[in-house]
């Protein structure tokens, strides 16, 4: 874990140094995938191994097949294993179901900048999983009032029963319901803005390549973990991207100006 604090963290830190990594050793890059195994992190394996074969499509054709077979195999059992466990399985679906549901409720502006773990005057409620069946749950501010002074909560329509217990979501684990939840359908077209604009700019270059990968990558990840909101992951970010556009710049201004 290192410096990571978290096993999931470590694995998509190291997920997402796959296709940096791949730009100067190429397959030795192979070896980053035990602590991505380590971190017990599946998006995290999956991030890796789509940042991983996208750089090696540029590289070898015939390795990219062989490898595309042997992490078909290998990931499906990664994953198959890792269900096996109950966790973004069961408890986050639930949880994906029930704030995609809310987010539609605000879609156009979403419900603001950190409201997902926050609540207030508009948002007067939490989500809660139920540690027993891993479903979740809005819980409105009154009814943890009541548990604060009676001990137990109000009829949740069978929510809840006798001994069990309830663990609050601080983030959806998913960055475009966070994206669509917090700021609605004008942050999500931003989004796809950028990626839009990002796409038009790739250029068959190692240095292009690489970040590419990297972004491949994080945009996996992303559909199952928070890495944007992980200060040890999310600090990448804006330099990769501020390399990506200087690189790009660059070689456009090459292609122009034949200097």
């Amino acid at each position: 874990v290192g410096l990571m604090g978290l096993k999931a963290f470590m694995g998509m830190f190291f997920a997402i140094c796959i296709p940096l990594l791949f730009r100067f050793v190429h397959l030795w890059t192979l070896i980053f995938f035990v602590p991505i195994y380590l971190s017990d992190c599946s998006v995290a394996a999956v991030g890796g191994i789509f940042g991983f074969l996208f750089s090696l499509w540029f590289k070898s054709k015939k390795l990219f097949i062989v490898f595309l077979i042997l992490f078909s195999i290998v990931g499906t059992w990664y994953v198959i294993r890792d269900s096996q466990r109950g966790n973004m399985f069961t408890d986050r679906l639930s949880l994906w179901k029930v704030s995609t549901r809310d987010a539609l409720k605000h879609p156009v502006v979403g419900w603001g900048l950190d409201s997902f773990r926050h609540w207030g005057d508009i948002k007067p409620f939490l989500y809660f999983k139920n540690v027993r069946t891993n479903e979740t749950k809005p819980i409105s501010y009154e009814a943890i009032e009541i548990h604060n002074k009676t001990g137990k909560f109000p009829p949740m329509n069978g929510f809840l029963q006798e001994g069990d217990s309830i663990n609050p979501w601080d983030h959806p684990h998913n960055e475009y319901i966070s994206l669509i939840y917090e700021f609605g359908l004008i942050g999500f077209i931003l989004f796809i803005s950028l990626c839009v604009d990002i796409y038009k700019r790739f250029y068959f270059d190692k240095d292009i390549i690489a970040i590419m990968g990297f972004f491949i990558c994080l945009l996996v990840i992303s559909t199952g973990q928070f890495p944007l909101h992980v200060v040890r992951i999310g600090y990448l970010v804006p330099i990769m991207l501020g390399l990506y556009y200087k690189s790009t710049d660059s070689i456009k201004e090459r292609e122009l100006y034949g200097t």
